[in-house]
């Protein structure tokens, strides 16, 4: 079933537990009003649409775990706010976009994964200042970084983040057509490391779930 909005109601709720089951629909943004919230779990269940902006408003939340769901959309700006912060795990989602500058003012945030969506474009200089940070994941995106102190910060915490970013194929055709299959071909892909390799992976339908074919 879904999360029933009338959780908003408990103004004195701390801990939401709700992780490992098998709950869907959206993420109601009543839970936004739940200003002495501190702990909200909501990981592996079959949650979709985007994440509220109104759980930005939980000025008390220490940890945000939303992981292995299937969110979609952006990340909301709204998250930057959340000064308490300290654990946020975003990732195994279908989440698009740009990582938002604004979690660069999460000056207490000690913990932060993003792998596993479909984010694209620079990460944020802005993330640099998250100087209490010692645990991320940024991987199996579609980022890059521009900045050089930005770089150096992401390579101290997360060493392997630019090897394990997703590259789209360019020029790909269809070369072989059949009443049950279809053989496509594409630009080479040169790895970035050295001795290593990209996964292909393929969906049949928009965003998943995706199926490992082979390597390049």
């Amino acid at each position: 079933g879904s999360i029933p909005a009338e959780l908003g109601n408990l103004s004195s709720l701390e801990v939401l537990e709700l992780q490992y089951n098998q709950l869907s629909g959206s993420i109601p943004s009543e839970l936004g009003n739940l200003s002495s919230l501190e702990d909200l779990y909501l990981n592996n269940n079959q949650l979709s649409g985007s994440i509220p902006a109104e759980l930005g408003s939980l000025s008390s939340l220490q940890y945000l775990n939303l992981d292995n769901n299937q969110l979609s959309g952006s990340i909301p700006v709204e998250l930057g706010n959340l000064s308490s912060l300290w654990y946020l795990k975003l990732d195994t989602n279908q989440l698009s976009g740009s990582i938002p500058a604004e979690l660069g003012k999460l000056s207490s945030l000690g913990f932060l994964h993003l792998d596993y969506n479909q984010l694209s474009g620079s990460i944020p200089a802005q993330i640099a200042n998250l100087t209490s940070l010692s645990n991320a994941d940024f991987g199996y995106n579609m980022l890059s970084a521009v900045d050089p102190d930005l770089i150096d910060f992401l390579n101290s915490i997360d060493p392997d983040w630019a090897e394990t970013q997703t590259v789209p194929p360019s020029d790909v055709q269809a070369v072989n057509i059949t009443t049950s299959s279809i053989e496509l071909s594409w630009t080479p892909i040169a790895y970035t490391g050295d001795g290593g390799y990209y996964q292909v992976s393929y969906a049949t339908v928009p965003g998943g779930p995706y199926t490992i074919h082979g390597t390049t």
